[in-house]
């Protein structure tokens, strides 16, 4: 993984993913995409006219508790699981 990654890269990434109906985690985007703010991403992408639904979901932690995250889609994708 380059270190050198442009945000505009990683933004397209995620845009390309959410397309791909995939869901994301803030730990997905920092695992595959090098991205430290999934947030700032949707926000650019919800600015550019794309439909993206946020559901909380929880998570194991490292020391076995839970903790909440935002897991992003594309709006059609939580239509068609509905």
């Amino acid at each position: 993984m380059k270190a050198n990654r442009s945000t505009e890269t990683g933004i397209e990434q995620v845009r390309a993913a959410l397309e791909r109906g995939e869901r994301l985690t803030p730990l997905d985007a920092l695992n595959r995409f090098g991205l430290w703010s999934l947030a700032s991403a949707i926000h650019a992408l919800r600015k550019q006219g794309m439909a993206i639904d946020a559901e909380l979901i929880d998570v194991g932690t490292r020391n076995g508790g839970s903790a909440r995250v935002a897991q992003y889609c594309m709006a059609s994708v939580n239509a068609r699981d509905a």
